[in-house]
């Protein structure tokens, strides 16, 4: 069960900017990819899953060790929210503008941090546990859609416009949801995780389909990792929630 009931009203709104980050990034990840410096499949592939790994275990520590900290700093939602969106606007700019892949990397870097303070004050509303196990969860599916992504690539890269506007469909209906009845759905919180679940199977496959180079491991591990902690933030409300 929810920790601090008093706090769910909240969460859907560090949820929106979340997802709205994820449809700016995703719309950026389209642009024309660097086709110089190529690297072997092998070495793009392990730079990808360096760099999402990176990204979660930075969030975890900022999670873990300054959780308190940013709860007690961030009381006024609306100056966390442009700090969030300044950190995620610039850290977006620098990861898609940047021709050096290590210039992006520290983009990405801002970015990460930038969900890391939402991450941070998201789960300090739930039990250890509750959160472990979305963890979990998200890991086992992370997994298993990056197989699928493998396998069916020419599958999922078939069906980016339609998540991309399904997700654009989910976030008014959040909106609406909050604005007209200030209830947030699990069911909204279910169809959520489903299309996050597509998008990280889209972005590999799409990954796969690029030309291996620094710069765009860089890009598309920014677009998976923003799909994983979208992916945990609603398998943790489905969780909560049983």
């Amino acid at each position: 069960m929810n920790q601090n009931n008093g706090q769910t009203a909240e969460q859907p709104l560090y949820e929106q900017v979340m997802q709205g980050a994820s449809a700016a990034t995703h719309t950026a990840a389209e642009a024309v990819m660097s086709e110089t410096g190529t690297i072997s499949r092998r070495a793009y592939n392990l730079i990808i899953g360096f760099i999402v790994l990176w990204g979660v275990g930075l969030d975890t520590a900022i999670c873990m060790f300054f959780g308190d900290q940013i709860t007690a700093a961030f009381q006024n939602k609306w100056v966390y929210i442009l700090i969030y969106l300044a950190m995620v606007i610039v850290g977006c700019i620098i990861v898609h503008v940047a021709k050096n892949p290590v210039i992006s990397f520290v983009g990405y870097n801002i970015l990460v941090v930038g969900f890391g303070i939402t991450l941070a004050m998201i789960v300090s509303m739930y039990m250890p546990q509750i959160v472990l196990e979305a963890f979990l969860v998200t890991t086992i599916v992370t997994a298993l859609m990056l197989l699928l992504g493998t396998l069916w690539q020419d599958m999922f890269k078939k069906i980016g416009r339609v998540l991309f506007v399904a997700l654009i469909g989910v976030i008014i209906t959040e909106v609406i949801m909050l604005l007209v009845t200030g209830t947030y759905p699990t069911w909204i919180s279910v169809v959520s995780a489903i299309i996050f679940s597509g998008f990280i199977g889209y972005d590999w496959a799409k990954a796969q389909e690029a030309t291996p180079t620094a710069k765009n491991a860089v890009l598309f591990a920014t677009s998976l990792y923003v799909d994983i902690i979208n992916l945990f933030l609603d398998i943790l409300r489905i969780v909560s929630d049983d």
